[in-house]
């Protein structure tokens, strides 16, 4: 990792983010909390958030909102999905 990485990743543990972590060479990351900072032995990361949008479908076609769609005048009877991305 670059000091620039360390940097980022450690700021955003102060910050309440949750760090994952991998050993060198490794493909398998797991949160460990407190992470174990050893940057010589491991790698870190954020743990993404999953990303969520909602869909109106609009004559037969569905148009994606990356906003809250309380805050757009959809038709009245408009068919809005909510979609929560899975991470695994």
């Amino acid at each position: 990792m670059t000091h620039d990485e360390i940097i980022a990743v450690v700021t955003a543990h102060r910050d309440g983010k949750r760090i994952e972590v991998a050993c060198k060479g490794g493909k398998e990351w797991g949160v460990m909390e407190p992470p174990p900072w050893d940057f010589q032995r491991f790698n870190y990361r954020v743990k993404r958030e999953p990303r969520e949008f909602w869909l109106e479908k609009e004559g037969g076609a569905y148009i994606v909102w990356v906003i809250d769609p309380s805050h757009c005048s959809c038709p009245e009877g408009s068919e809005v999905i909510h979609v929560r991305e899975v991470l695994e």
